[in-house]
């Protein structure tokens, strides 16, 4: 009997070892099959992420290639080269010879450099003397100038009947 006993406890012993082994086996492959479904899932969304990303952008190139294009060759147009802007003295002289009234014109200091997708800037100073009605005339023309412009100051002094009027500002220019 003691033979069947140890025949017994060996089987039962190995039999332990297989359960132990299978159930170690499924619990191993039961958490890395919980992993794999969270790395799934987390695809599928970055998936989802990227493709309403990718219709957004579908949509903003036909916009683009619609009425974009048109729009960017009038900035163009508005926003020189700093090439561009060698005449910018005779076109302002242009303007004053139209109005009748007195001209000058330099560059000042301050001027920033165009870098990247950043504009630059050109500092301005014109001095001009006129009638007022001459002046105001000017002033629209200046507003409705084919470059970009903006007017940091404007100093009016009276002689007289005539005004003498300086107007600084700065001319913005893209990258060559």
């Amino acid at each position: 009997m003691s033979y069947f006993y140890r025949n017994l406890a060996v089987e039962i012993a190995v039999a332990l070892i297989v359960i132990v082994a299978l159930v170690g086996g499924v619990v191993f492959f039961r958490f890395r099959v919980s992993d794999a479904v969270l790395k799934i899932s987390a695809v599928r969304a970055e998936l989802s992420s990227r493709s309403e990303l990718l219709q957004s952008f579908s949509v903003l190139k036909s916009q683009y290639e619609d009425k974009g294009k048109n729009y960017l060759n009038v900035l163009h147009n508005v926003v020189p080269t700093k090439d561009q802007l060698i005449d910018l003295r005779q076109e302002f002289q242009s303007l004053a010879t139209r109005e009748n009234i007195g001209f000058g014109f330099s560059f000042s200091a301050g001027d920033e450099a165009a870098g990247g997708s950043e504009l630059g800037s050109l500092n301005f100073n014109l001095n001009v003397k006129g009638t007022i009605d001459e002046l105001l005339a000017f002033m629209f023309y200046l507003q409705n100038f084919r470059y970009l412009i903006t007017l940091d100051e404007l100093a009016m002094t009276r002689q007289g009947s005539e005004i003498q009027m300086i107007i600084k500002g700065q001319i913005y220019y893209r990258p060559s």
